[in-house]
C-alpha cells in the first residue's frame, strides 16, 4: 500500500535550513547515516561513493515528501529511520533531543480528516433530520443562548463545519446526544437565558438560593432538589420560553432552514430525535466492532510477524495477505539458514 511522510521545518520563517541524514541515536547506541539511494549505515564510516542524504528547506520548497510502498522493506527502513532522527519531533520518537524539524504520516492524516469529514457529515445529516425546536434545544444544551437566533442562524451555530459549536470534536458531539442530564442542563441554560437563574458575583441564585457556581453544578442541584427544579425552574422556562413569531417549531430542519420560500412544503415523516441519535449510534458501533474484529483476526499474524522481527508488521494499515506472504519469507529465512 502507497505510504507517505512529509518533513518540515518547524519554524522557518523566511529562512533557509537544511537537513541532514546523520545523528546519533540513543536508545540503541548506534550512529546511522541515510543516504541518497534511500540505503542505511549503522556504526561504520561510508565507504566510496555513499553520499548522506540532505535536503534544503527555504520559503519556496517548505516541505520534503516522501513517498513509499510499505512492502518494500528498504523504503520503510529507510522511512523509520528518518522518523527516529535526533532533531525530528515525531509521534513515539523517543530519541528526538532537539525538535528542529517535524515528520507527519501523511497518510494518517488524510485518514483522520476523512473520518473527522464523515463525522461532521453524519451530526450534520442528524440535525437535518430533527425539528427546528429540537434543534434549537440542542443549541442551549450545547450552552448557546440562541433566544434571538433565526433558524438559520442556530443551524450554523451549530453546523458550520468551520466554527460550528458541534463541529470542534463530531465524536463528542455524537456521543453527548445521550448525556442522561441532557434535558436539565437544557432547562438550566434556558433559565439562566431567560433570567430564571441569576447570576450574582459570580455565583447563580434562584431567588435568594444559591444553586451552584456554573452549569454541571447547578445541574447537580436541581437533580437533588426537585421540587425547586420541577415547582419552579422548569415551570417558568415552559411559561417564559417563546421562539420567534417567524419560526416553524414543527418544521423539519431540511424543510425549513434555508427553504426556498417560493416552493411549497413537502410533507415528510422523520424519526424523532432518540430515535435518530440510536440510529447513529447503532451505525457507529457496527463499524467499531468490524474494525475490532478484523484487529482480532490480524493478531495471530501480527504475533508471529513480531516473533520473526518481520518489518512493517505493526503497521495498522497492512493486510493480512501482505502479513502472510512476509511471514512466509522470514521462515524460508530462517531455513535456509538452518
Amino acid at each position: 500500500m502507497k505510504q507517505q511522510i512529509t518533513l518540515r521545518p518547524i519554524e522557518q520563517g523566511n529562512h533557509t535550513v537544511k537537513f541532514t541524514g546523520e545523528y546519533y541515536d540513543a536508545k540503541n547506541r548506534s550512529q546511522v547515516y541515510l543516504l541518497t539511494n534511500k540505503q542505511i549505515v549503522i556504526n561504520r564510516e561510508l565507504a566510496k561513493g555513499e553520499q548522506v542524504f540532505s535536503n534544503l528547506f527555504s520559503p519556496t520548497k517548505k516541505s520534503y515528501l516522501f513517498d513509499y510502498d510499505d512492502e518494500n522493506r528498504t523504503d520503510v527502513a529507510w522511512a523509520e529511520k528518518l522518523k527516529r532522527h535526533s532533531l525530528v519531533s515525531c509521534p513515539g520518537n523517543d530519541n528526538c533531543q532537539r525538535a528542529i524539524f517535524e515528520c507527519i504520516d501523511t497518510r494518517k492524516e488524510m485518514t483522520k480528516k476523512v473520518n473527522d469529514l464523515k463525522l461532521k457529515t453524519m451530526v450534520a445529516n442528524m440535525i437535518n433530520n430533527m425539528q427546528v425546536s429540537q434543534m434549537r434545544d440542542l443549541a442551549y444544551f450545547k450552552g448557546k443562548n440562541v433566544s434571538r437566533m433565526t433558524s438559520e442562524q442556530i443551524f450554523l451555530t451549530l453546523c458550520d463545519f468551520n466554527t460550528g459549536v458541534l463541529m470542534q470534536n463530531p465524536q463528542e458531539s455524537l456521543d453527548s446526544f445521550n448525556s442522561p442530564d441532557r434535558a436539565v442542563t437544557t432547562v438550566v441554560n434556558k433559565a439562566i437565558a431567560l433570567d430564571v437563574i441569576k447570576l450574582n458575583n459570580g455565583l447563580y441564585y434562584v431567588g435568594q438560593e444559591q444553586v451552584g457556581k456554573d452549569v454541571p453544578a447547578i445541574v447537580d442541584y436541581c437533580k437533588s432538589n426537585k421540587n425547586l427544579y420541577e415547582s419552579f425552574i422548569l415551570r417558568e422556562v415552559h411559561k417564559n420560553d417563546r421562539m420567534p413569531i417567524d419560526m416553524n417549531e414543527d418544521g423539519v430542519v431540511k424543510e425549513v432552514v434555508g427553504r426556498d420560500e417560493t416552493k411549497p412544503f413537502r410533507h415528510v415523516i422523520v424519526p424523532n430525535e432518540e430515535q435518530v441519535t440510536e440510529k447513529s449510534m447503532q451505525k457507529l458501533t457496527k463499524t467499531y466492532d468490524k474494525q475490532q474484529l478484523k484487529q482480532e483476526e490480524m493478531q495471530p499474524l501480527r504475533d508471529r510477524a513480531k516473533e520473526l522481527k518481520v518489518k512493517g508488521w505493526a503497521i495498522p494499515t497492512i493486510s493480512a495477505e501482505t502479513l502472510k506472504r512476509k511471514i512466509q519469507e522470514a521462515e524460508m529465512e530462517l531455513e535456509l539458514q538452518k
